[in-house]
């Protein structure tokens, strides 16, 4: 691994978190390409949330350095290990990949240029590219786009694609908005969303949301094809309940978010739908229609626009 020269007195510019749940070994391989990468200012926090203990054998088994943190966490679900990284920081910004991912060289450098020539913008998105695989027998859950955008209201929020794992933002906008929501994503029990809802929150507060096919990030885990109705059926009722929930907070601004949604809906698939294959319209018109319904009935923190656990409701 390099040679740094970075004092440990003092805060990185960027934190990248990554959290991990029974995933063996494989948190490695991004940390090692992070550490391979152009940017040096960095940390590392491990948010590991397995049941076994062959994550923690591997990352305390890496050569020494002050920048790498593990922390192992009871909990579950990626909302939660998010906040969990971002609670133990106090990095200027704050990048966020998956285990299964593999970062560009330069990824952290245009992370921090562009935060630095975009001073309104709090969130930014980056290309998840699918690695190589067979379509007929698997599928990558990936998420480009041509030219870079950015974003300043809700009502552009259905021109953004980007997801979590590529993602990045201000420390200071995740303060704002009181972290990600603990009921969304990948282990809660809305199944997704948690990034869906971050942007929508963020825009609706006046921060702008940035995407940039220049910052890019390698998905490498490909899943067999018969698990694509389960990725398709949690990743639209994650969303559903995350629009559910704006259009209750926000009335006001619900019908231009819905239509654009809507004119999206019937135009050619773009972002994960087009990596999940595209087509299956009524299959994820059904879901968003049951995450949209689970979002009508869940009780909502008002002043945090989060929803509450079902047992607070």
């Amino acid at each position: 691994m390099t040679t740094r020269s970075i004092s440990v007195d003092s805060a990185p510019m960027i934190c990248v978190v990554l959290p991990t749940r029974n995933r063996g070994d494989r948190v490695v391989t991004v940390i090692e390409a992070i550490d391979r990468g152009s940017f040096q200012d960095f940390e590392i926090r491990v948010v590991d949330q397995s049941t076994q203990a062959v994550t923690a054998t591997a990352v305390r088994g890496l050569p020494a350095d002050g920048r790498i943190h593990y922390h192992p966490s009871t909990e579950i679900g990626l909302a939660r290990a998010l906040n969990l990284g971002v609670a133990n920081t106090t990095a200027a910004l704050i990048a966020v990949t998956g285990d299964d991912c593999l970062p560009a060289p330069d990824w952290l450098e245009r992370i921090a240029h562009t935060f630095a020539t975009h001073p309104s913008v709090g969130i930014l998105h980056g290309d998840v590219v699918p690695v190589p695989h067979d379509p007929a027998t698997e599928f990558v859950q990936g998420s480009t786009r041509p030219t870079a955008i950015t974003e300043t209201a809700p009502s552009g929020f259905p021109r953004l694609v980007g997801t979590s794992a590529n993602m990045s933002f201000r420390r200071g906008t995740a303060m704002e908005l009181g972290g990600f929501d603990t009921q969304l994503g990948v282990g809660a029990p809305l199944g997704s969303g948690e990034d869906v809802d971050f942007v929508l929150r963020a825009l609706a507060r006046g921060w702008a949301v940035r995407e940039d096919p220049a910052i890019r990030v390698t998905h490498l885990d490909a899943m067999p094809i018969e698990q694509r109705s389960m990725v398709i059926e949690r990743n639209w009722q994650g969303t559903g309940a995350v629009i559910a929930k704006f259009v209750r907070c926000h009335p006001g601004g619900a019908s231009a978010v819905v239509g654009r949604l809507a004119r999206r809906w019937v135009s050619p698939a773009v972002g994960v739908s087009s990596s999940l294959g595209g087509g299956r319209r009524w299959q994820r018109l059904a879901a968003f229609t049951r995450g949209f319904a689970i979002g009508c009935s869940r009780g909502i923190d008002r002043a945090t626009g989060l929803f509450r656990p079902r047992e607070l409701r």
